[in-house]
C-alpha cells in the first residue's frame, strides 16, 4: 500500500515560489506517463489502472543521468482529504519495451510481469491498448529538519496542453505521529510563502481521463 498527502499548488507564481524556497533540489525527474486499459475499459469499471512509465533522472552530476522504464499496477483509491492511499504492483521494464507498447506495437499481456499477471486476472484474454497518457516534471527535495520524507514538487503537463501544480510526499505506511508532523511543517511553510494549505483529492490519471470525457 502507498501512503500519500498531495496538496494543490494552485498556479505557476505558488509553484515557483515554493520551488525557490526550498534551495538546491536533490534531483530532477522528467515522466512520461502511459495508461492502458481494453477497449471496454475493464480497468477502469474497477478502478484499477496500468500505468507505464519511463523516467529521465537528473541529479548534481551527468553520471547520475538515467533514463529507465517501469509498469505499475494501481489499486482504487482510498481517501478522498489530504491523504489517499492505493495498493501497487511495480515492476522494471526494458525500456525498447515500454517504447513499443506505447506506440501501440507491442501487447503487454505477454510479459510475465507481476503487474501483468494482476492484470490477467482481471481482463482474461483481452488485450490492452493505450488510453490517456501526460508529462510530470519532479523535483525532489530531500528530508528536511521537521520533516522525515522527501517533498516531490510536480508540474504536470496534460495532452491538450493544461498544467497542474502540486506537492507530494509519499509515506511506506501509515503513522499518524508521522503525517502529523510533515503536515505541520509544510502548513508553516506554506504559510510563510502565501500558499493556501489545499489537498489535492483528484489524481493526475483521474484528470488525464476527465479531460478526454472518460472518467467514470
Amino acid at each position: 500500500m502507498e501512503y500519500e498527502v498531495k496538496l494543490d499548488l494552485g498556479d505557476q507564481a505558488k509553484y515557483e515560489r515554493l520551488v525557490a524556497s526550498l534551495g538546491t533540489p536533490q534531483f530532477e525527474i522528467q515522466q512520461e506517463n502511459y495508461f492502458f486499459d481494453t477497449s471496454e475499459g475493464h480497468l477502469l469499471e474497477l478502478h484499477w489502472a496500468l500505468r507505464v512509465r519511463t523516467i529521465t533522472k537528473v541529479g548534481a552530476e551527468k553520471s547520475l543521468d538515467s533514463t529507465s522504464a517501469e509498469i505499475t499496477f494501481k489499486g482504487p483509491q482510498e481517501g478522498d482529504g489530504e491523504l489517499s492511499a492505493r495498493s501497487e504492483i511495480n515492476a522494471e521494464l526494458p525500456l525498447a519495451t515500454a517504447t513499443a507498447a506505447i506506440a501501440g506495437g507491442f501487447d503487454l499481456t505477454v510479459l510475465k510481469l507481476e503487474p501483468i499477471e494482476a492484470v490477467r486476472k482481471l481482463i482474461g484474454e483481452s488485450k490492452l491498448i493505450p488510453l490517456v497518457s501526460f508529462r510530470n516534471r519532479r523535483i525532489v527535495f530531500d528530508m528536511r529538519p521537521d520533516c522525515d520524507f522527501p517533498l516531490e514538487i510536480d508540474m504536470t503537463t496534460f495532452g491538450e496542453g493544461s498544467v497542474r501544480y502540486e506537492l507530494e510526499m509519499e509515506f511506506p505506511e501509515r503513522i499518524e505521529s508521522d503525517l502529523a508532523q510533515a503536515t505541520a511543517y509544510i502548513k508553516r511553510l506554506f504559510e510563510s510563502l502565501d500558499i493556501p494549505y489545499l489537498a489535492q483529492p483528484m489524481s493526475k490519471f483521474a484528470v488525464a481521463l476527465q479531460k478526454r470525457s472518460l472518467l467514470r
